[in-house]
């Protein structure tokens, strides 16, 4: 979010991330390829963006299920403190590390750090959501939190249809390690 030379202002870009390539997004096949891992969902995180006049952008989810045991290291920041907004603009939600246990368990992670994973773990990534730029006007939503609404209602309708695609991960996905010899 912010406003140019012009003084036109404008929403915070949803979905927006650099990943291991130094690129915006590396390719599921390409990583699954790669490393043996399974991505099992990757979405926008609504609502993550900051409420302001010109709303930050939302951060996505990436849950990846490790297929057999591997070392994972992990750098990432704004896991303490949220991403701050300007000119009055609400700060983007925080983002958030988990490991997602065999038990059925959740440990929270912190923002970097290097861990061994066992066949059938996964890790779920939610990257913070953007500051905003500008206030909200005074009235019912000038009092909401960034995960308290989906910054669309500050942007533009948007141009595609809606997707099937649930708004959360699923929690129902079967946690047991792989069969030998890895999917087949």
């Amino acid at each position: 979010a912010g406003i140019g030379a012009d003084g036109l202002g404008f929403a915070g870009a949803a979905a927006v991330q650099s990943h291991m390539t130094n690129s915006r997004i590396t390719d599921p096949e390409i990583l699954e390829e790669r490393y043996p891992v399974r991505l099992e969902w990757f979405g926008r995180r609504r609502g993550s963006g900051g409420l302001g006049r010109w709303a930050g952008g939302d951060g996505v989810i990436r849950q990846i299920r490790a297929l057999e045991a591997l070392s994972v290291s992990v750098l990432s920041s704004c896991r303490r403190l949220p991403p701050f907004g300007l000119a009055g603009g609400g700060a983007g939600a925080c983002g958030r590390n988990l490991l997602l246990k065999l038990d059925g368990t959740e440990e929270l992670l912190p923002g970097s750090f290097e861990r061994q994973l066992r066949a059938g773990e996964a890790l779920r990534i939610e990257t913070p959501g953007g500051g905003a730029y500008g206030a909200v006007s005074p009235g019912p939503l000038a009092e909401l939190a960034p995960t308290d609404l989906s910054t669309e209602a500050f942007t533009e309708p948007p141009t595609e249809p809606p997707t099937e695609l649930p708004a959360e991960p699923p929690t129902d996905l079967p946690i047991q390690p792989p069969a030998a010899g890895g999917p087949q």
